[in-house]
């Protein structure tokens, strides 16, 4: 609720709805997940979010620049073996991508993986328990407690990690093809725009139906363009 480029950003009005239960409802779709955890910080600010979802999903509330000791209790508290991260700016959150992901995942036995080549606001990120426990321990530095998963993969050799190929649900998109997440109001813009097209056609539309979208109308994607993300190594923590 306290971003600092989009204030309220938790709730912002998409098609009718909070932006957070989208993210929400398509991860309840997804077919690998065994419990959703709103984590979210433990401040006044977010009590609404706490109360709105506590009847949808497990809560857990923690620190709010610390997220990577927000994640940990979230982990612990739901006893989680396996964690996706799902970020609060995705309400465009594919289940097919995130069920191929934890199919992958499993297949290779590895500590950290995330999306390979995936649009911003798509992929997501997954890790083992036992490695976030490691790094929950071990991590000192602002930017790694704030953006959760750089010390998994900022040093080669610490943690078993590989990209996840999603190709095959990318429909021809890559990274830098389109931008998906919500940071900004130009980002919410599109997003809206995204929902009002293709909501009535099919209310669970993904990737596939975005990406032919982007072929029909591709000045609509134009809108946030210009957006820069912001470095993991940007941290909010401190003076």
């Amino acid at each position: 609720m306290t971003s600092t480029r989009l204030p309220g950003k938790a709730v912002v009005d998409i098609a009718g709805k909070p932006l957070t239960d989208w993210i929400i409802e398509r991860a309840q779709r997804v077919r690998r997940f065994d419990a959703i955890v709103l984590a979210c910080p433990a401040g006044p600010e977010d009590d609404p979010l706490a109360v709105r979802y506590a009847g949808r999903c497990l809560v857990h509330r923690g620190s709010l620049h610390n997220v990577l000791d927000r994640f940990w209790g979230a982990a612990r508290a739901a006893k989680a073996d396996v964690i996706v991260r799902l970020t609060g700016d995705n309400p465009l959150l594919d289940p097919s991508v995130s069920d191929a992901m934890v199919e992958q995942f499993f297949q290779l036995n590895i500590d950290y993986g995330g999306a390979s080549d995936c649009p911003l606001g798509i992929g997501a990120e997954i890790f083992s328990f036992a490695a976030l426990d490691r790094a929950h321990s071990e991590t000192a530095e602002p930017y790694q407690q704030e953006h959760v998963t750089p010390y998994f993969y900022e040093m080669p050799g610490r943690f078993r990690t590989a990209p996840l190929d999603v190709t095959p649900h990318r429909y021809g998109l890559h990274h830098d093809s389109l931008r998906l997440t919500v940071d900004t109001a130009d980002d919410l813009a599109l997003v809206r725009e995204i929902y009002r097209r293709l909501l009535p056609v099919n209310p669970w539309f993904g990737l596939k139906e975005i990406a032919e979208l982007a072929r029909n109308e591709p000045e609509l994607f134009e809108k946030n363009k210009h957006v820069r993300q912001k470095s993991f190594k940007e941290s909010q923590i401190g003076p």
